[in-house]
């Protein structure tokens, strides 16, 4: 193809909307650069990429785009065209490494990411003599069967990073607070004073979570010292307001020059972590610094560009090495054979929770989570048929199942509106709230959020159950768009319309920092948002209903994936209904998200 005709193609690519006015403009600042056709195409394309999630673009992946097009240029020319470039290079717009094309600041992403998670390696550990008793004090004794919760917790007393996957019910909190526990009474006893620690969660809502789930989890500690459990703290905050955001910037407070003072870092829902946000959290920490990432590997990828965890855990069936092995069975946490060839520095750093004590082989939303999650479609039909499950159900779509999702929203929005008409403590209603979620692919149309949020809302106020009072409903739940850090307010906060004694409508949100649990907002104080009677599975992330319901759209529209199914499905404690045709749910199991990364192969390549 010749140049002309690359312009041609771009051209053609933004009049049928394939390209966001972002990716034009950024390939036309190239093209007055002087950068040639098919740089400026490789340009626009790597800018398009960002918006699917992807942090790099593929060289194979444009030759692939082109081949239908008559005298595509060849791999050879590609590279030539981008290795010629004054446009390109590592001071440049755009970066070439001779199999990817990204936009220099993902670059700059990747490689300061790759290089810190590689230098988080091996610590001096305390003598597995000091950790063994600790260990059999908060896990029992060891037992033929491997505890992965146990060799996590041995393992963080070896590594400055430990990544720690597992499904829901898996006890990642518990874990984590029992291996907070260990490592606090080895710093209390060796250095005479606790751990300067913080937890941190990507959004408001899953950081509330990790407080909750925190503080339960150490009451349990019944065998741990007083001083022990009082050292492990119960408060966890946004990743945002940590680092200390600086409005107007894209820079926060902390970063390598002015780090946090901490010497432990436990962070949650690591899924959820764009690459961009990652980078800055590593950059804003020491080198002395231990880290802890929790997550599901399996969950859906951030919103933004990159696949950290994902990446990540790509490695985290290849094995350990022969020194972490030996050190495992000396403190007594497990006998694993290890690796006496060289492994990827990174899989030492990893450990996997295998066993849902949440969901066991009768439970059929743990049955349908693993059968999507393999991306086994005979067996999801099979589980969702089966009629011995009796917490799992399937409605074909239809008009009556499509009336169902709406009047199931309604009946358990009446449940908290009750409750909030009847004055019961605020608390009491957010917990009647989040005991039921319809859940939904899409933003858009009849089956996205936007179309039957107003649908339930409509139905609730000709039903009388929601009143308009000066422009606004009080009861209302709605869901914050935006970060606004001045009001302390996140995308994907919660909140609920009240009016108060004095008639004042405010706005309710649920805080642990607030003696009653409640923290209160000014309506023109808010930040963008929309009501909630239904989210999108992405939205979900972070949080668990006792009951969910899915909706799909027909024939696969919007394209679910099965991150998405296991995502949706993995919120409920107790009960998943979903609601979608059969073409759309086998298609969804079947399609995988994969996100282009060069992070896995650089982890890969540090031995």
């Amino acid at each position: 193809m010749s140049e002309t005709n690359l312009g041609d193609y771009l051209q053609q690519l933004r009049e049928t909307g394939a390209l966001r006015p972002l990716d034009w403009h950024f390939a036309m600042l190239l093209k007055e650069c002087g950068a040639c056709d098919a740089v400026v195409l490789a340009g626009a394309l790597t800018s398009e990429a960002l918006s699917r999630g992807d942090s790099c673009l593929p060289l194979e992946l444009i030759s692939a785009r082109l081949e239908r097009l008559a005298m595509a240029p060849s791999m050879t020319d590609w590279q030539r065209y981008l290795s010629e470039s004054a446009l390109v290079g590592v001071d440049k717009p755009l970066v070439f490494d001779g199999e990817r094309i990204y936009l220099n600041r993902y670059w700059q992403f990747e490689n300061q990411l790759a290089h810190r998670l590689a230098v988080t390696g091996l610590r001096k550990a305390p003598a597995p003599s000091k950790v063994k008793p600790i260990l059999n004090r908060l896990f029992g004794e060891q037992s033929e069967l491997t505890d992965w919760q146990r060799v996590a917790a041995a393992q963080a007393c070896q590594r400055r990073l430990l990544v720690i996957s597992g499904g829901p019910g898996t006890g990642k909190t518990t874990t984590v607070t029992r291996l907070l526990a260990l490592l606090q009474e080895l710093a209390i006893k060796e250095q005479g004073q606790p751990l300067q620690v913080a937890l941190v969660a990507p959004t408001g809502k899953a950081a509330a979570r990790l407080s909750a789930s925190i503080s339960k989890a150490s009451y349990a500690l019944n065998q741990s010292p007083k001083e022990v459990v009082a050292a492990i703290p119960t408060q966890a905050s946004t990743i945002h307001r940590l680092l200390g955001v600086i409005p107007g910037r894209t820079r926060f407070v902390h970063h390598a020059q002015n780090p946090l003072l901490l010497d432990l870092l436990v962070v949650d829902e690591a899924s959820m972590i764009d690459l961009s946000l990652m980078t800055h959290l590593f950059d804003a920490i020491t080198a002395n610094t231990r880290v802890i990432l929790l997550g599901d590997r399996d969950q859906l990828a951030s919103v933004e560009a990159g696949s950290v965890l994902a990446d990540i855990c790509q490695f985290i069936d290849a094995g350990i090495s022969s020194s972490l092995s030996d050190y495992l069975r000396r403190c007594g946490a497990a006998d694993l054979a290890g690796n006496h060839e060289q492994v990827a520095a990174i899989a030492d750093n990893l450990v996997m929770l295998r066993k849902s004590y949440r969901f066991d082989d009768r439970s059929g939303v743990g049955q349908l989570a693993r059968a999507v999650n393999r991306g086994d479609s005979a067996a999801m039909i099979r589980y969702l048929q089966d009629q011995q499950f009796s917490d799992i159900d399937w409605r074909l779509l239809s008009e009556d199942s499509y009336r169902f999702a709406l009047d199931r929203a309604e009946q358990a929005a009446s449940r908290y509106l009750s409750a909030l008409s009847e004055q019961k403590p605020l608390v009491e209603v957010f917990q009647r709230f989040h005991q039921f979620q319809l859940l939904v692919a899409l933003r858009q149309g009849d089956f996205g959020v936007e179309g039957i949020n107003a649908r339930v809302q409509r139905q609730l106020q000709q039903h009388g159950l929601l009143k308009e009072a000066k422009g606004w409903c009080p009861g209302l739940p709605i869901m914050v768009q935006n970060n606004d850090h001045a009001q302390q307010l996140y995308n994907g906060d919660i909140g609920l319309f009240v009016q108060v004694a004095n008639g004042t409508l405010m706005v309710a949100f649920e805080s642990n920092e607030s003696p009653e649990g409640i923290r209160w907002v000014l309506p023109s104080r808010l930040p963008d948002h929309e009501p909630v009677f239904a989210m999108t599975v992405h939205k979900s992330q972070g949080s668990e209903f006792a009951e969910v319901l899915m909706l799909l759209p027909p024939q696969a529209g919007g394209n679910p994936t099965r991150e998405l199914l296991y995502t949706g499905i993995t919120r409920s404690r107790n009960h998943f209904s979903l609601i979608g045709d059969e073409f759309s749910l086998r298609r969804a199991c079947q399609n995988r998200t994969k996100r282009r990364s060069g992070l896995a192969q650089r982890l890969g390549l540090i031995t």
